[in-house]
């Protein structure tokens, strides 16, 4: 009768790749090793051309502005040598203190696929990074935080946190 000995068909679903991302915003503390916020990138880049726009807060209330900057402009310097080297594209660079109007308008106007985080310590991070994760969640962008911290959670947690919750559900719902 040809029943016997057939077995149910089984469909295996494979777990969906995120898509590549062409270009994104990384927002790296200033003290954060280079390497480290190339090695992010790099995880992100797909086959296609990958192109970042490097955005790096300053604090100048808590040092003088010009040690916070300098600070800023050697992880650029660096940045920019180790990110060519890695095949991606530096496009812009926004060194800021987040108090006027140009880190909004990068994001509402940057074409940005994601905002990748590459923080340090949560206690000891910038308000800039903050602020970048509202407006990317505000302007509809995904964000991306760099590896698994120990701990509790700090600012980058609750601000990421419902973040990656809504992007787990919508990639579960795809």
């Amino acid at each position: 009768d040809g029943q016997h000995g057939s077995r149910p068909k089984v469909e295996f679903e494979q777990t969906p790749r995120p898509a590549a991302l062409n270009r994104a915003l990384v927002a790296a503390a200033p003290h954060i090793d280079p390497h480290r916020l190339v090695a992010m990138c790099c995880e992100h880049a797909g086959a296609e051309p990958f192109g970042v726009s490097l955005l790096i807060p300053v604090d100048d209330e808590a040092r003088p502005w010009s040690e916070s900057t300098a600070r800023a402009e050697r992880l650029l310097d660096a940045a920019d040598q180790l990110l060519g080297a890695a095949g991606i594209d530096l496009e812009e660079v926004l060194i800021t203190d987040g108090r006027g109007q140009e880190l909004g308008e990068l994001i509402r106007l940057g074409g940005f696929d994601c905002l990748l985080i590459c923080a340090g310590d949560d206690r000891a991070s910038s308000g800039v990074l903050p602020l970048a994760a509202r407006l990317a969640r505000q302007h509809g962008l995904d964000v991306i935080e760099n590896g698994g911290r120990a701990g509790p959670p700090g600012w980058l947690r609750r601000v990421v946190g419902p973040l990656l919750h809504r992007q787990h559900a919508r990639e579960r719902a795809a």
